[in-house]
Order: C-alpha cells, then structure tokens, then sequence
C-alpha cells in the first residue's frame, strides 16, 4: 500500500512542478527508508530542525525530480 501511495504522490508532484521532494523520517524505521531508496531517495543536508530528543535519529531525503508533460487526452 505504501508503494502505490507513495507513486502515486510522487506522479502527482511531477505533473505539476519540477524540482524536488524533500522528506524526514527516522533511523528505524528501515522499512520506509528502503522504499524511499527504492524510489531514487538519497540522504540529503538536513533542512529543518530535528525533533527535540530525536536529533541523531532523525533521517533527511530528497528526490530531485524531472517534470513529467502529461498525456495528451
């Protein structure tokens, strides 16, 4: 279920905008950070302040994006 939400959210936001997709998440959730990876996901530069008493836990992705031209109907 998480693959598809997550393509589905990820077609959206190419369709409307290039650029990038920036997430937080947290060491251990293992599962998740596979999927992002699996998603092209790369460890990026932290962006916003971690939450209090999780700072080394706490995991910041990006997905550079390409726009995608929609279909033709």
């Amino acid at each position: 279920m998480g693959k598809l939400l997550l393509s589905t959210v990820l077609d959206a936001i190419r369709l409307a905008t290039p650029g990038r997709v920036r997430l937080v998440t947290i060491s251990f959730m293992t599962d998740a950070i596979a999927l992002y990876r699996a998603f092209g996901f790369v460890d990026c530069v932290p962006f916003e302040a971690a939450p209090k008493g999780l700072e080394e836990a706490t995991r910041y992705m990006e997905l550079l994006l390409r726009r995608v031209p929609a279909v033709p109907s």
